[in-house]
């Protein structure tokens, strides 16, 4: 009776094309549903046991560049599903739903509960605000101040 040869796994994976490979990790790692993004899930997907199984295959360099793609194709990916909660926000806002519109305005306009900005006020520009927004107000403020140096 003839025995079948079998090859251990890990030369069977090294015999696998390095496109075959590239691209089943990218279909798994660009998947929104793929929870185990790690290079020890990436192994186990890919029929490693161990990481170093990926490491005889993909450089640490190929690999980084490998997940900033699938990072991108999965982004794209959810964009689908973030259109459907960004539809749901503005229906919701629109609807009066306060919370919702706090979001709406964070999300589309920039928009913080707290803003700050820097002012630097100095005396001459103080002075020219003043003047602006109302002449008498201004004379007003002068008398003020000579009645304040005359004490």
């Amino acid at each position: 009776m003839a025995t079948k040869k079998t090859t251990p796994k890990i030369q069977r994976k090294q015999n696998e094309p390095i496109e075959v490979l590239r691209e089943r990790s990218l279909e798994y790692l660009s998947n929104p549903d793929t929870d185990d993004m790690t290079r020890v899930g990436l192994a186990e997907h890919l029929g490693y046991t161990e990481t170093k199984g990926l490491y005889l295959r993909f450089t640490p360099a190929e690999l980084d560049a490998l997940y900033a793609e699938s990072l991108e194709l999965r982004r794209r990916r959810y964009s689908r599903h973030l259109a459907k909660v960004d539809k749901g926000l503005l229906k919701s806002a629109g609807e009066g739903n306060p919370t919702s519109a706090k979001l709406c305005f964070q999300r589309y306009e920039g928009w913080t509960e707290k803003s700050t900005q820097d002012i630097n006020v100095t005396g001459a520009s103080l002075r020219a605000l003043v003047d602006m927004l109302s002449p008498e107000l201004g004379k007003q403020v002068d008398a003020e101040i000579r009645a304040l140096k005359a004490d």
